[in-house]
């Protein structure tokens, strides 16, 4: 019972550093074609028990030369790189099915040159981290 509650508080003091943690803002890079569009992220939150939680996903500063979609897609648990938010144990979750959004960036027709926006995402607005990606559409 003790120990249980002594993994209870250890948990939740982790918690509150992680939250702390990712709420610092993070710049990423990409290049893509002219008249291409582009997956920048898919972000996806889970319990410890591998089920969905519900992603609280804002544009905070919009693109000037062209514009972001998010689409709610299924995507697979530890299906993630250069891009992917995400939370919750990979302990016995990896490989299984899951709710995403996934964000996309369509430049602007005929537009070369770099552009930038900058997405929140996380479980809650108070949990969100906040990427801002440059595109180099050449």
């Amino acid at each position: 019972m003790i120990f249980n509650r002594i993994l209870s508080m250890l948990t939740m003091i982790i918690l509150l550093i992680f939250s702390n943690f990712v709420q610092a803002e993070e710049i990423r890079h990409i290049e893509i074609q002219q008249g291409n569009s582009i997956e920048v992220s898919r972000i996806h939150y889970w319990n410890k028990v591998c089920a969905h939680l519900p992603a609280v996903v804002d544009l905070v500063v919009e693109p000037e030369h062209g514009e972001v979609q998010f689409q709610k897609i299924i995507s697979t648990i530890g299906n993630f790189g250069g891009g992917r938010l995400m939370a919750g144990s990979l302990e016995g979750c990896v490989g299984l099915p899951i709710e995403a959004v996934q964000v996309i960036y369509i430049p602007n027709s005929g537009f070369i040159g770099t552009d930038e926006f900058t997405v929140s995402g996380g479980p809650t607005k108070e949990q969100s981290t906040t990427i801002t990606w440059r595109v180099q559409v050449q």
